[in-house]
């Protein structure tokens, strides 16, 4: 959703007698905040877009990326998506998902569950993520630091996953009884504190790779 802002502004006027300065409040919306449900499309006219929280598009929604476009990430801010995504980039326009400051801590990564093919990503990438949460290493998601899938299909190609870290499996991905199609798809620079700095894959996932 949009952030929304109230401010006020002092005017001064010398032919208010006794009033030498008034305030005028008002309040605007800042379209390229992103916080919470999401759904419809992002564009390239708003960009850089900034994730305070978590968003997440919800089952049976559809959010549409246009090419060009950033997302900036808070930190600990995850992109969770239970509906369906369509980024399609360009050669000359990617889409790139990335951390605010790349400090750490950053943010969270994308986590598709039950996501089918009609989820695309295309030209995008993916860098400075890390599955960790502060406080018990056994609580939570921390796979697939770049991007973790539970029961997905989504097809993602000529994209890059890059600088990404989880503690367990999976640093660049990380995939449980998914099907997805990874074609032309660049991992590299991701990190595992356990196994699996690329790609992660359990629970008799199949994924076509080309």
């Amino acid at each position: 959703e949009a952030g929304s802002y109230t401010d006020t502004a002092w005017f001064h006027s010398p032919q208010i007698f006794g009033i030498p300065y008034f305030p005028l409040s008002g309040s605007a919306l800042n379209e390229s905040i992103l916080s919470g449900p999401i759904t419809g499309n992002l564009s390239v006219t708003s960009s850089p877009y900034t994730a305070t929280s978590d968003i997440d598009i919800l089952v049976g929604d559809t959010l549409v990326i246009d090419p060009g476009v950033t997302i900036l990430f808070e930190d600990q801010v995850e992109f969770l998506i239970h509906g369906t995504l369509i980024a399609k980039g360009t050669e000359a326009d990617s889409i790139f998902f990335t951390d605010l400051d790349q400090v750490y801590p950053v943010w969270r990564g994308l986590t598709m569950f039950n996501v089918d093919s009609s989820t695309e990503l295309n030209y995008v990438r993916i860098s400075y993520a890390d599955k960790f949460l502060e406080g018990s290493i056994w609580e939570g998601i921390q796979s697939g630091g770049g991007i973790y899938m539970e029961n997905s299909s989504p097809r993602i190609s000529n994209s890059v996953i890059d600088h990404n870290h989880s503690v367990w499996y999976g640093g660049g991905i990380y995939m449980e009884g998914s099907t997805p199609v990874l074609e032309f798809v660049h991992i590299f620079d991701n990190h595992s504190s356990y196994d699996g700095g690329g790609i992660g894959i359990v629970s008799n996932s199949a994924p076509i790779i080309s």
